[in-house]
């Protein structure tokens, strides 16, 4: 089930200045899962496991996928963080756990199939020794790793920086198959991480992504607004307002309907307003 913001929601962000245009942060649609050194189908678990067995091996990994639809068609990307709820640690003397960021490749996985040794419930993942006993656990199909975080033992908010990641799969650079998080292979045995996933009890746990973009605004000069100051009837909109061409008139941006009372809006154009949501399994 898609789960939608709503009017009350902080799940946008509007900003418009001379330097970049319409700019806006949207929350975009996720879906999750782990998979394990067996058969088992976790989509539906309200945790997702980060777990290292035997020493020096990996034994769970993340993987999420994302829907970009809700960035609009040459927007520039600025940044994109997960944000995953940390809600146990190992409680061991090391004092951080390393985990590292992949695009999943070659494959097209089904999370609500997935498992350690089929992307689908039916196709194994190419086959390699990562693990134990063979099991492949999606390590022959994952890119470098794009970045890496240290976990400490708190728990709470952990960030992922996906600003590449996303990037890729906006211009094309890579095709969208979602992302896998690995679990730290340089650690002993039963070192783990465990956080909350999209059907974790408490909502505001649930892992989050989110887009912060701009697009170039055209004035009612037609030049791009980046390239100039503002004309007369640009600079006349009041914070909150936007100058309409085919109006001849300032008016205020709204969401989905909803006032953008609250939002950051502190210049002048035209822009169209995204708003963004959670996908939540069913």
């Amino acid at each position: 089930m898609k789960r939608r913001s709503t009017c009350g929601a902080a799940a946008l962000a509007v900003s418009l200045s001379s330097s970049v245009g319409f700019a806006a942060t949207v929350t975009v649609p996720l879906t999750d899962t782990f998979i394990n050194l067996n058969t088992d189908v976790n989509a539906d678990g309200p945790r997702l496991h980060l777990f290292t067995w035997p020493e020096q091996q990996v034994a769970n990994a993340i993987l999420i996928q994302l829907d970009l639809g809700v960035v609009p068609s040459g927007a520039v990307v600025d940044q994109a963080t997960l944000t995953l709820t940390q809600l146990e640690a190992d409680g061991h003397a090391e004092p951080v756990y390393t985990a590292t960021l992949h695009r999943v490749v070659n494959v097209e996985p089904v999370l609500a199939a997935a498992n350690g040794y089929t992307y689908d419930g039916a196709n194994a993942w190419t086959a390699n020794s990562c693990c134990y006993d063979g099991v492949p656990l999606a390590q022959a199909d994952i890119s470098t790793a794009y970045a890496a975080v240290a976990l400490d033992q708190t728990l709470g908010a952990k960030s992922f920086d996906l600003t590449t990641l996303v990037r890729d799969w906006l211009t094309g650079a890579a095709p969208n198959r979602g992302l896998l998080i690995n679990s730290d292979p340089t650690t002993g045995a039963d070192r783990f991480r465990y956080f909350a996933s999209s059907e974790a009890t408490q909502v505001n746990d649930r892992p989050v992504v989110e887009v912060v973009y701009h697009l170039p605004v055209v004035g009612d000069d037609g030049a791009p607004t980046g390239d100039r100051s503002p004309t007369a009837r640009e600079a006349g909109c009041s914070a909150g307002e936007y100058y309409d061409n085919l109006a001849g008139e300032c008016r205020a941006f709204t969401t989905g309907g909803c006032a953008c009372a609250a939002a950051s809006v502190h210049a002048w154009g035209v822009g169209v307003v995204l708003v963004g949501g959670r996908r939540r399994r069913r």
